[in-house]
């Protein structure tokens, strides 16, 4: 399981991430959006990478941390050793607050590393 989290967000009514991983070695089987916060989120057609999260909340901003979505992985039987990175990407107008300035946030990168 890796989520996907906001940290020191200052206001953000609309978010469309993009995650990618090796569909080869690990596969995800389900993306849930966080039930907590309002607004509204749309389900991905396919759990292949690269997928979209999205997100938007009727142009109010929802402010503070919070887990944005969790990814619930399943590995593959023949899988090596080693980490398997989870990227998260936006483009610069994908995130924004409800007077539509982009909001820039610092991204990093998750992993499932098997031993």
């Amino acid at each position: 399981r890796i989520t996907v989290a906001l940290e020191n967000n200052p206001g953000v009514t609309s978010m469309l991430l993009k995650v990618e991983f090796n569909n080869s070695m690990i596969e995800l089987d389900k993306m849930e959006y966080n039930a907590d916060i309002s607004g509204i989120s749309i389900p991905n057609a396919s759990l292949e990478s690269p997928l979209t999260a999205y997100w938007a909340n009727n142009l109010e901003d929802v402010e503070g941390d919070f887990t944005f979505v969790t990814l619930y992985f399943n590995l593959s039987s023949g899988i090596s050793s080693g980490d398997y990175t989870i990227s998260v990407s936006y483009d610069e107008d994908d995130i924004f607050n409800a007077e539509e300035k982009n909001i820039d946030f610092a991204v990093i990168n998750g992993k499932i590393t098997v031993e």
